[in-house]
């Protein structure tokens, strides 16, 4: 008799443990069993933003940048690139919605943790800028002409991309 307990015992705690959290998530127990027509790439499809409208500046650290120059800045000009296997970081400014939100779709585009966006206060991004100490920065136009972006044109390693807004 107590070999007999003993079984009842063992399949109780089965119960518990397995059982119950399985019937609670019927999805997972579906999956497990294959009744579920979820395949491997549904939950892969993300919805990109929209690209904000106006004109935008990105500017990339060359340096940083060698051998992927032509493939990022035929990414940010939203030209199609294959996969470019290299992580960067972009700035935006604190007070530029725009050049934020241009920096979260691409974001989006890339794979996840590819893109690291920060935003900073426009003077200490633009002092990044014109020593060279940035990888990738992403500006409206007006922000641009507000905080002089001109004198980031004098450093020879720093590219700039023009980006039309949708």
């Amino acid at each position: 008799m107590s070999g007999f307990r003993h079984l009842l015992i063992i399949i109780a705690s089965l119960f518990l443990f397995l059982g119950i959290p399985a019937i609670a998530n019927r999805g997972l127990l579906l999956s497990v069993v294959g009744g579920n027509d979820v395949d491997a790439l549904t939950g892969a499809t993300l919805e990109l933003p929209d690209q904000p409208g106006g004109e935008y500046l990105v500017l990339i650290n060359k340096t940083n940048h060698t051998d992927t120059l032509q493939e990022w800045t035929d990414f940010f000009q939203e030209k199609p690139v294959d996969v470019i296997f290299e992580d960067i970081t972009c700035i935006t400014l604190a007070a530029d919605a725009g050049g934020q939100e241009l920096a979260q779709r691409y974001q989006a585009r890339l794979a996840e943790n590819q893109m690291t966006v920060t935003s900073e206060a426009p003077l200490m991004a633009m002092s990044k800028a014109q020593w060279g100490a940035f990888d990738v920065m992403v500006l409206s136009e007006e922000m641009a002409e507000a905080c002089s972006v001109e004198t980031v044109r004098r450093n020879p390693d720093v590219a700039f991309v023009p980006v039309t807004g949708g």
